[in-house]
């Protein structure tokens, strides 16, 4: 997510560049928190400000920003917030504080928003995708294969290839019943697991904390809480044995034990 962040960094910078420096990202959270519940003006129907999240990056990034009475102001877009028209149309729609604001002070809004949700980012990220792993391996079909058996191998992917849970799941779009129909590779000879990357991608989008990631973000995320990859790519290959068929699908590799691991 590093770079991601800084992605979108750069582009705070753009929308509040010419103003007074920004004060360090790791000032204390409660001022922060008191100082965008002013800005907004929530305190006005007795509201403060008790978090800001960012889902994604850049300009098109979704944000929601918490308040005490238990409602939430969100945005479908980053950009949305550090525009002064929108901001104002967003605050008076979900809360019903009318103020104006110029895109100064929209920008001001966004760079407290941004500050708040990275001081947590990286934490919170982690602790969702080591809940997606944890919740997809435990729905998930396994499929034990040595994997140094080319007909083995081949067996095994044959199957994957096979394998259509989207298909399988029908009208059922939750994440977990989309899981149950997919199928994860353990290789006996290591304790590897094999995930496939495209199915646990749709996995995390149909979930409710999926934050809006892209394949690449997520990829990140896993690689972050332990999860491997062969390669840059992930890809791994099957070779039909005495014949010419060739089958090659980019995965994401669960370590041994990984899920006991993660309480440590």
């Amino acid at each position: 997510m590093g770079a991601a962040i800084e992605a979108q960094r750069a582009g705070l910078a753009v929308i509040a560049g010419g103003g007074d420096p920004a004060p360090a990202v790791d000032a204390d959270r409660a001022t922060l928190l008191r100082e965008l519940t002013e800005r907004l003006g929530v305190e006005h129907i007795g509201a403060q400000v008790i978090d800001a999240q960012v889902f994604g990056a850049g300009p098109t990034a979704r944000v929601r920003i918490s308040l005490s009475t238990g409602h939430n102001i969100t945005f479908e877009k980053f950009s949305q917030v550090s525009n002064g028209a929108q901001l104002g149309a967003h605050v008076v729609s979900y809360t019903g504080v009318v103020r104006a604001f110029k895109n100064a002070d929209a920008a001001a809004v966004a760079s407290l928003v941004f500050r708040l949700s990275r001081a947590s980012e990286a934490e919170t990220d982690e602790v969702f995708a080591r809940g997606w792993g944890i919740e997809y391996l435990a729905a998930a079909r396994l499929y034990d294969v040595d994997m140094r058996h080319q007909m083995e191998r081949w067996r095994a992917f044959s199957h994957l290839k096979e394998t259509n849970p989207a298909l399988e799941a029908g009208d059922r779009r939750d994440a977990d019943t989309f899981a149950s129909f997919t199928l994860v590779l353990r290789d006996v000879t290591t304790g590897q697991r094999l995930v496939r990357a495209g199915w646990f991608q749709t996995y995390v989008t149909r979930r409710q904390d999926s934050g809006g990631y892209g394949p690449a973000a997520v990829a990140s995320l896993m690689l972050s809480v332990g999860w491997h990859r062969n390669g840059k790519s992930g890809r791994v290959h099957a070779r039909q044995p005495k014949g010419r068929g060739e089958l090659l699908w980019a995965f994401l590799t669960v370590p041994p034990n990984w899920e006991a691991q993660c309480g440590d």
